[in-house]
């Protein structure tokens, strides 16, 4: 028969899983603001499993580390990324169009239609 594992090792491994989705999600987000949410989501998990592994272990050097992970990573970062996105009047990674209905900015400039800029 198998052991049971532990509480910390039951929560390190869900937390795993978590950061693992929100890996994921990152990859799929489109847009810039969505994508620092994720990373403020997953820097939390990371630093929740700081706090697991310090606890389980009896290392107090780890909550240390967990707290400065917390202030940078989940709070100062987003804070200073989002200030910045803010004064941008555009959004950074918007839905890309698909090449078929993507214009080609030479075409429309072009002196005569369907030519390509570099004949002559």
């Amino acid at each position: 028969m198998h052991p049971v594992p532990g509480v910390f090792a039951g929560g390190s491994n869900t937390i795993a899983v978590l950061v693992l989705l929100t890996e994921f999600a990152m990859l799929r987000a489109a847009l810039l603001r969505a994508q620092l949410r994720l990373y403020a989501a997953q820097s939390l998990l990371l630093s929740a499993l700081a706090v697991i592994a310090a606890a389980s272990r009896g290392l107090p050097d780890l909550y240390v580390l967990a707290g400065l992970s917390f202030l940078l990573k989940v709070i100062m970062v987003p804070l200073v990324v989002s200030r910045l996105l803010r004064d941008t009047s555009a959004e950074i990674a918007g839905p890309v169009r698909s090449a078929s209905r993507a214009r080609c900015s030479w075409r429309s400039s072009s002196p005569r239609s369907g030519s390509s800029p570099w004949a002559r």
